[in-house]
């Protein structure tokens, strides 16, 4: 395989992908200065752990498999362009499925102590999309409890109080698929 042309390939595809917000993900387009910007990520969101964790063990046997296959079978059926896209594909895949997967799961654990009229849940490639914008119109999740809003933050993997002027801002709409067990089964609000 070819090192020098997988790694050329895997800092395109990291290129394309940094386009999704740029003024968020500009890190990427630079060479090795993901080294240093992805630590600190993962430093300030330490919910990423997992996913970055299983999606670079995936990756990596993903690699593993086809290095292993092409040498075996003798042929060049895997060129390394092509496993460059699939490979940070699957890593991509991976993490942001597990990511959604840990979000979901913390915010079902702070409903089941609550009990809202409104969930509102975007996805984490939402999140990211509007990310670090003048203008952020989405709130990651949202809930509206006794006429108060309460957003999500990823920083503290809790929901934190609004404020009046932010509310108006941010009508609660139910989100549409959002059947976790912790809004079906939320505890009914005493009368």
């Amino acid at each position: 395989m070819n090192i020098r042309h997988f790694l050329i390939h895997s800092y395109l595809f990291w290129a394309v992908f940094s386009l999704l917000n740029f003024p968020l993900l500009w890190f990427l387009v630079v060479p090795f200065l993901p080294l240093v910007f992805v630590p600190r990520v993962l430093e300030i969101f330490p919910f990423l752990w997992t996913p970055a964790v299983a999606a670079a063990i995936s990756s990596v046997v993903l690699l593993l498999a086809a290095t292993m296959a092409t040498r075996r079978w003798r042929t060049k059926w895997v060129v390394p362009v092509s496993l460059a896209y699939v490979a940070n594909g699957a890593f991509l895949l991976v993490f942001f499925a597990m990511a959604e997967h840990e979000k979901n799961a913390a915010i079902e654990t702070r409903l089941s102590t609550r009990h809202p009229d409104c969930v509102e849940v975007h996805s984490v490639i939402e999140s990211i999309q509007q990310a670090s914008g003048d203008f952020n119109f989405t709130a990651h999740a949202l809930i509206k409890e006794d006429e108060k809003n309460f957003y999500w933050s990823f920083k503290t993997m809790d929901f934190f109080e609004g404020h009046e002027s932010l509310d108006r801002n941010f009508p609660c709409r139910p989100s549409k698929g959002w059947t976790t067990a912790a809004v079906r089964n939320l505890p009914q609000r005493p009368d």
